[in-house]
């Protein structure tokens, strides 16, 4: 991990806020996001980049932010853990991702990191993509279609992405 430790994270809310222990915090570039992000993945076994939008990842991780995934063995999941995965199984455009709450047997219980209505609250290894170890933005505003236009069209990683911003 780049600075080698994970981040408690606290934010306001009216409930209880859901387990942060394994939220890495959002590294601010002034350069590409992508690129600090893929120097860092190259050092990050079974790992890819993907880029998120929307409010969904919200208060940990904002529109245009650069996601470094590692897929996990799955016994090394762990409670607070941000995770990617499909909300619908195999259907490749249906990406969320939650915090892990709760282990129940085969898969695990999650929550909306923003609060709101869990996109699926289930994730077992069939959807399950990968754990959020890393995160870049840009120091300016961000525009993740122009951040997207700027990744070489050849990265696996960003075909899971592109069908989601016009």
């Amino acid at each position: 991990m780049a600075a080698g430790a994970a981040a408690l994270i606290i934010t306001a809310c009216a409930g209880p806020p859901p387990p942060t222990t394994y939220t890495p915090p959002v590294a601010v570039v002034s350069g590409s996001p992508w690129q600090a992000a893929e120097q860092l993945r190259q050092g990050v076994p079974n790992s890819m980049l993907m880029v998120g939008h929307g409010s969904g990842m919200l208060p940990f991780y904002p529109d245009g932010t650069v996601l470094v995934l590692q897929h996990l063995e799955w016994e090394h999941l762990r409670r607070g853990m941000t995770v990617i995965f499909f909300n619908e199984p195999g259907n490749h455009r249906s990406i969320g991702g939650e915090i892990l709450v709760e282990e129940q047997g085969d898969h695990w219980r999650a929550v909306a990191a923003n609060g709101g209505e869990s996109a699926s609250n289930f994730v077992d290894s069939g959807n399950y993509v990968g754990t959020v170890v890393a995160a870049f933005r840009s120091a300016a505003p961000a525009d993740t279609s122009a951040l997207l236009r700027s990744i070489p069209p050849g990265e696996a990683a960003t075909c899971l992405m592109r069908c989601h911003v016009k």
